[in-house]
């Protein structure tokens, strides 16, 4: 852990959250993951060793704490950990205003992104039980990929792997399309105006897609000051 060898509180503070990851390490832990593998699926871009090095220093810390149970290893936030919470939220509200992403090739991420939007999904949005909604994805440099939302029993589950039950809806953009309507720079009803995102299925599911795929409920109101 970096220091700078002085009593600011600032100093202090940077000491433990600025090292890289650190602060999306605690980011998703505040988004509820507790396990190791679902901290993965929220930072597929971290090596696993450099998230697990990031979580001990963090239970040094004492931001972090670390249980063993019969399930396996489980990660919460210590009270000084949930603290961070609007810290962190000001942070990414100030990212949206001041630093917001163009979205090039290299920051777009599937997996990070509906990971996100998962977290948000409303078991009961799309008036079914049960549901299957797939979505067909083109990538940077034109390649496709699949992945499926299943609403079952009250969860949302993410596959990146066909679920092998039957599909409800259909949701064909681009990665790039679905990420800026997540993060407010479009709309769902704009993106399917415009020709970017088509759907097929049951009118009666379609029609409910918009809200229940939505937006970032706290980051995409925030404007941009650019």
């Amino acid at each position: 852990m970096s220091e700078y060898g002085s009593f600011c509180p600032v100093s202090k503070a940077a000491e433990v959250l600025c090292d890289r990851w650190s602060i999306l390490v605690v980011r998703e832990l505040l988004c509820g993951s507790t396990r190791f593998t679902e901290l993965r699926r929220g930072l597929p871009a971290c090596p696993p060793a450099t998230l697990s090095k990031r979580l001990k220093q963090l239970e040094r810390a004492d931001v972090v704490d670390r249980t063993d149970t019969a399930a396996g290893v489980r990660y919460e936030l210590t009270p000084a950990g949930s603290e961070l919470y609007p810290i962190v939220q000001a942070i990414g509200e100030w990212g949206q205003r001041w630093v917001r992403s163009t979205y090039s090739d290299r920051e777009l991420d599937p997996d990070e992104l509906l990971w996100d939007v998962r977290r948000f999904l409303d078991p009961t949005g799309l008036g079914s039980e049960a549901c299957v909604v797939m979505l067909d994805l083109v990538l940077p440099g034109d390649r496709r990929k699949h992945y499926w939302f299943v609403v079952d029993r009250g969860v949302v589950d993410l596959c990146d792997v066909d679920p092998r039950r039957q599909v409800d809806v259909v949701v064909d953009t681009h990665l790039r399309t679905l990420t800026q309507i997540w993060m407010g720079d479009s709309t769902f009803d704009d993106a399917v105006r415009d020709g970017l995102l088509v759907t097929s299925g049951p009118r009666s599911l379609r029609r409910r897609l918009p809200a229940w795929l939505g937006q970032h409920p706290v980051l995409a109101p925030v404007a941009s000051a650019r």
